[in-house]
């Protein structure tokens, strides 16, 4: 019995082994591929927001016309008093922004690639424009949609990349 304790000893460190590798593996993996999968949807949100620079374009001719400046004015009365084509501009850029938060929030983007593709971009919007539109929470349709701050957008888009 002496002589096949080692061996037994052996074999269960083996296995043991085996088993601290396989988990090791997998979870490796698994943090690859969530990596791999928020530098995607990050790439994607940035192809998208190429898409949209004609919006973000007229947005912004709109609301150089609709704000003065240190203007502060409600998104519901700005809404208001302008035709939905011109609004659509407006909306289409600000949701772009709130997706982005959302994904950030979710832990589906990676916020430091993010940051170096939006930050300049978002900063420029929220400090000219957006900081100075406010929600009347009691003016919000109802199936419009979530609005988020600005300032709290600009909390951690508007922050350094850590890399």
């Amino acid at each position: 019995m002496s002589v096949l304790l080692p061996v037994y000893i052996s074999g269960a460190i083996s296995i043991i082994g085996v088993f601290i590798s396989v988990m090791l593996t997998w979870y490796l993996n698994t943090r690859a591929n969530k990596l791999r999968a928020k530098i995607q949807t990050t790439l994607e949100m940035h192809k998208y927001f190429q898409s949209i620079t004609s919006h973000r374009i007229k947005a912004v001719e709109i609301l150089e016309r609709q704000l003065r400046p240190d203007e502060e004015r409600e998104y519901q009365s700005l809404r208001g008093c302008m035709a939905a084509d011109d609004w659509q501009h407006i909306s289409i850029t600000r949701h772009f922004f709130t997706e982005l938060t959302l994904l950030h929030y979710a832990e589906r983007l990676d916020s430091d690639l993010a940051r170096k593709l939006f930050s300049a971009n978002f900063m420029y919007w929220h400090h000219r424009y957006f900081r100075r539109l406010k929600v009347n929470p009691y003016g919000i349709e109802e199936g419009t949609g979530i609005h988020i701050p600005s300032d709290k957008i600009a909390s951690w888009l508007g922050k350094e990349s850590s890399r």
